[in-house]
């Protein structure tokens, strides 16, 4: 049935517009299908259907570009045009992504709306890095509008360039990136070091204090990166020379300031913090530094080395303040150094006097030294082994009379402890008796003459500690008591006192008051040859009673030990004491005594 569409006035219903009182120009009602175009229409085709290229309404002859849109013939818009890209296609199709067409704001239509092939589902990209767009299904996850690295985003739109992405942006300066901020697990929380040591990074959460982009060590960073080698750091850096390290630098804790040393002795370091003054790399004595290092061993340093031969040191190398200058004796006598500069003479180990160094060591105790050693018997020392000087030679006596010492170089004849005359020795110290003596040694007869047996005299009594000059009561060819004796007017006693004869005139006048039985050491006189007339009681002789050559035949060829003798008797105080028996022999087996006569 075909539909009329009525046109009534402006005040009804108005299907069409060209009028504003509802009706044509010349009074008729203005329809839509009527077949005639009337004002506003731009078609009638006689009916109000669409899709048949007239609009039900008249109002579109629904052609594209007529700027109406009709939908009965496909149409999604009409823009006035049939120009693609101004938001509507050329075919009034509608611009949807997916269409095939790129439309204006679209920069791709691959005719479906699926990402991933090259135009994404919304048209909108091209899905390539640096179109601004972020192809999440192409694997950005970023898109900054350009190909460079180190922006943000990465060129190839992977990465925004943060550490912890997972994605190593080495144009950002990442050397790794395992997905998250976190240090010690093989990538730094920067990502800028994959916390290996040598790769130039310090990477502290995994125990780094330098890294000096290599694994060596003595170069100012150990091998393992834990230490900066520096002395104090705590860690012993064997490589820098380091023995210790004690997380300073100090001296004198255990280890040096400069860690070349612990401080022990014997190291071969000199620690003078810890007291060493050496260090000679062992712990002997005696090498020039001491076991303790506390000493090099030299006197003066104020330590005593004993293995050294020091017993002291007192700082210095003066003698004479308690420390000798070698340090081998603190100057006191009796160690047994003799320390001349606090005036010993001597030091023979001990404070004992009469051993060769008095007690005090101020004397070696000989006589000549200037010191008087009462000791061993010194009454005086002048500094010289002189007589006559007012100390004797032997420093024994002080010259004077009554000393009890007979000082023969000031013409005493004998000394007995006094100044007063008629004791047998004079005030003056001259003797007032001579001495007379058996010998208490044998011989055969040869003396070598007389000089030689007065020789024998002399020696005994010297010996003995007698003073005076002795000779031997012998007679040969050559001499006799007579002749060479000096006939004194004094008694003749034995050494212990004992008068033989007031003088020589009763010497000589055939007999004695006592026998001459005493040897010059007061004892009594060895026994002869017991062949000489039976006798062993018997003295060499061939003198007469008045002191004169008894025979010229017995004097043993003035004795020199050959032919025969005569001999007295020592016991006897008759005149056989010196004229006696005669004959027999001067050598071998004939021995005898000899009486010997001061003068």
């Amino acid at each position: 049935m075909r539909n009329l569409i009525l046109l009534f006035s402006c005040s009804g219903l108005v299907l069409a517009t060209g009028c504003s009182d509802g009706n044509t120009g010349n009074g008729r009602a203005l329809v839509c299908g009527d077949g005639v175009v009337d004002a506003g229409e731009v078609c009638d085709d006689g009916n109000t259907d669409d899709g048949d290229g007239c609009s039900a309404s008249c109002l579109s002859d629904e052609t594209c570009g007529n700027g109406v849109v009709d939908s009965s013939v496909g149409e999604a818009c009409d823009d006035g045009n049939t120009t693609d890209g101004d938001g509507c296609q050329a075919n009034c199709a509608s611009s949807t992504c997916g269409d095939g067409i790129v439309d204006s704001g679209e920069v791709c239509d691959d005719s479906n709306t699926a990402d991933g092939d090259g135009c994404s589902a919304t048209c909108m990209s091209d899905e390539s890095c640096g179109n601004s767009v972020v192809d999440a299904s192409e694997g950005e996850i970023c898109d900054d509008g350009n190909v460079v690295d180190a922006d943000g985003c990465s060129a190839n739109c992977m990465s925004n360039e943060t550490c912890g992405n997972d994605v190593v942006d080495t144009a950002a300066g990442e050397v790794c990136d395992d997905g998250n901020a976190v240090d010690a697990d093989g990538c730094s929380a920067s990502c800028v070091s994959d916390e290996t040591c040598g790769n130039g990074v310090v990477d502290t959460a995994v125990g780094e204090a330098c890294d000096d982009s290599n694994t060596d060590d003595g170069d100012g960073c150990s091998a393992n990166c834990a230490s900066t080698e520096a002395c104090g750091n705590g860690i012993v850096d064997t490589a820098a020379g380091e023995v210790c390290d004690d997380g300073n630098a100090d001296d004198g804790d255990g280890c040096s300031a400069n860690c070349r040393s612990d401080e022990t002795c014997g190291n071969g370091v000199v620690d003078a913090a810890a007291g060493e003054v050496c260090d000679d790399s062992n712990l002997d004595d005696g090498d020039g530094c001491s076991a303790t290092c506390a000493s090099d061993e030299t006197c003066g340093n104020g330590v005593v080395d004993a293995v050294s031969g020091e017993v002291c040191d007192d700082s210095n190398v003066d003698d004479g303040d308690g420390c000798s200058a070698s340090c081998t004796s603190d100057e006191t006598c009796g160690n047994g150094v003799t320390d001349t500069a606090v005036g010993e003479a001597c030091d023979d180990n001990n404070n004992i006097d009469a051993d060769g160094c008095a007690a005090n060591c101020l004397s070696d105790e000989t006589c000549g030294n200037n010191v008087t050693d009462t000791a061993v018997g010194e009454v005086c020392d002048d500094n010289n082994n002189t007589d006559a000087d007012g100390c004797a030679a032997d420093c024994f006596s002080d010259e004077t009379c009554g000393n009890n010492v007979t000082d023969t170089a000031v013409g005493e004849s004998c000394d007995d402890g006094n100044i007063i005359d008629a004791d047998g020795c004079s005030s003056t110290c001259q003797s007032e008796s001579k001495l007379v003596f058996v010998s208490s040694v044998l011989n055969d007869g040869n003396f070598g003459g007389l000089s030689g047996a007065d020789d024998f005299c002399q020696n005994l009594a010297t010996n003995a500690g007698l003073t005076g000059t002795y000779l031997a009561w012998l007679s040969d060819d050559t001499g006799s008591p007579s002749t060479r004796f000096a006939q004194s007017t004094q008694p003749y006693v034995l050494v212990d006192g004992t008068v033989v004869a007031d003088n020589w005139a009763d010497l000589t006048d055939g007999s004695l008051q006592n026998p001459i039985n005493l040897t010059e050491n007061g004892t009594t006189p060895p026994d002869a040859y017991s062949g000489i007339c039976g006798e062993v009681r018997t003295s060499w002789s061939n003198t007469n009673t008045s002191g004169g050559l008894l025979s010229a035949n017995n004097d043993c060829e003035n004795w020199t030990g050959t032919g025969g003798s005569a001999w007295g008797q020592w016991f006897s105080t008759t005149n056989t004491w010196t004229q006696w028996c005669s004959g027999g022999s001067c050598t071998g087996l004939w021995q005898a005594t000899v009486r010997c006569f001061e003068q």
